[in-house]
């Protein structure tokens, strides 16, 4: 969310170096000043909770009732009308917009010279996408002296939209050295965030969120973009904490999107990396919760279900699982293999009502669930059957050629290893210990474990050893 910072301090009494004249009342002007710093502050310092922004607002309507020629007003009154419009991202309601603009322009129209005005403007053509516009303005209010601090971070915002990284950060680290100003430094790390974001330098777009945090700590919204940071850096943790925290702090509708996905990225994590099916699927129930249309939360709740019925052999538990696959189907029709996992599950179910007593049964089983796209299901099938004949060969092609189309060669060179330990003469065993050796690059031990196989008259292993001789 792009928050404006406040000027360079609090409005000077006549309310900006290039203002409008006060009232012929000093009094009185200062009176209007003063409730427009008060306004203002309320604007500043939003967290993301309406209530001060329309308190604000009823300040300044009722300050411009009062007296309709004072152009500051009409520019405070043009932030706090789109700020009441903000949806997401850079996102704001189209015709708050438009409101924003007539203040902004009336504010203009009372005193052409209000350099700050300008600012201001250039924000709202920069939200409705016109950025050749903005740059106009900010141009302008360049030119009648706006405030640099403003100006500065203005500037970094219209770098970073034109992926000028480097020139926004050189524009925000002068803000940084320039003003102890909380909101100013807020917006200076919010556009350093964006540069190094364009730039991929991740460590330093941490170090920005931590910045904005550090300075506003009870901000939901920074809390709940830093979450979704996090769960895109694979640091679930800190991404659950952070999106939690966004919501004890204000209930938001981004703030439950952005926990649903830190709790749907530390499912995958569970699921895929950890193996901890049962866990994930708790997980995912939790981003369904607070997100009930995510389709990658109720894919990932339906492989958790099967992987969970996988392990528990209970075949009832399909129809659920097949639930939750439809419905991420139905949220993204394109969601990756979810079409191909709800065809399975038939075969799936099959799997589970298979016996697991003998090695026989373990092998069965495994290449169903292998063909059903149940990859750690039917592994964990098929080690078990090697393990209860561990000199089997044709168990061994299987979990080889398993574990050749994933490209895991470490894991086919350790099997193999396991099974010459056994059987130090098995020719076979060095032969294909020796092809995945050379699919992962490494020719001495591929040529070795060839000339060992070739030792034990295995197959085409002389043939090949010759030719290879030969290059």
């Amino acid at each position: 969310m792009l928050i404006l910072s406040a000027p360079c301090s609090l409005l000077p009494l006549n309310g900006n170096a290039a203002s409008p004249p006060l009232p012929s009342d000093k009094s009185a002007g200062q009176s209007l000043a003063a409730q427009v710093r008060v306004a203002k502050g309320l604007i500043d310092d939003w967290h993301g909770d309406r209530g001060p922004l329309l308190r604000a607002q009823q300040m300044l309507v009722d300050l411009t009732k009062r007296d309709p020629g004072y152009a500051p007003a009409y520019v405070q009154l043009a932030r706090v009308t789109f700020k009441l419009g903000y949806i997401i991202g850079d996102n704001y309601d189209e015709r708050g917009l438009e409101s924003a603009q007539e203040y902004v322009s009336k504010a203009l129209k009372l005193d052409p010279t209000l350099g700050d005005a300008y600012v201001t403007y250039a924000y709202v053509l920069y939200f409705q996408n016109r950025l050749d516009a903005a740059k106009e303005k900010a141009a302008q209010a360049s030119r009648l002296q706006a405030c640099a601090t403003d100006l500065l971070i203005l500037q970094a915002v219209l770098a970073n939209a034109e992926n000028k990284s480097a020139e926004a950060i050189a524009l925000a680290n002068k803000v940084l050295v320039s003003t102890e100003d909380k909101f100013s430094l807020h917006h200076a790390h919010q556009e350093l965030g964006r540069a190094y974001t364009q730039k991929k330098e991740y460590e330093q777009v941490e170090a920005s969120y931590e910045a904005r945090l550090k300075l506003y700590p009870q901000r939901a919204w920074d809390h709940a973009s830093y979450s979704k940071f996090l769960s895109w850096r694979g640091k679930h943790e800190a991404a659950v904490q952070h999106g939690e925290t966004a919501l004890k702090l204000m209930d938001f509708g981004a703030g439950h999107v952005a926990l649903a996905y830190a709790y749907q990225s530390k499912g995958d994590h569970l699921l895929w990396t950890v193996g901890d099916a049962r866990q994930a699927q708790q997980y995912y129930h939790l981003a369904i919760e607070h997100n009930p249309e995510l389709p990658e939360a109720h894919y990932g709740a339906g492989m958790a279900c099967r992987a969970n019925a996988a392990f528990s052999a209970n075949s009832s538990m399909i129809e659920q699982c097949r639930i939750s696959i439809e419905k991420s189907l139905r949220l993204n029709p394109s969601l990756p293999y979810a079409k191909i996992v709800l065809d399975t599950l038939p075969d799936f179910k099959t799997a589970i009502n298979m016996p697991g007593q003998t090695a026989d049964e373990h092998l069965k089983r495994g290449l169903v669930y292998l063909k059903a796209t149940g990859y750690d299901e039917g592994m964990k099938d098929l080690n078990q059957a090697r393990e209860m004949e561990p000199t089997r060969i044709d168990i061994y092609k299987q979990i080889d050629n398993a574990l050749s189309g994933r490209r895991k060669w470490d894991a086919v060179i350790s099997m193999w290893t396991k099974l010459i330990t056994l059987q130090p003469k098995n020719g076979q065993a060095y032969y294909e210990r020796g092809g995945a050796s050379f699919h992962k690059g490494d020719m001495p031990n591929a040529l070795k474990d060839l000339e060992h196989a070739c030792q034990y008259n295995y197959g085409d292993s002389c043939q090949r050893l010759q030719r290879f001789a030969k290059q």
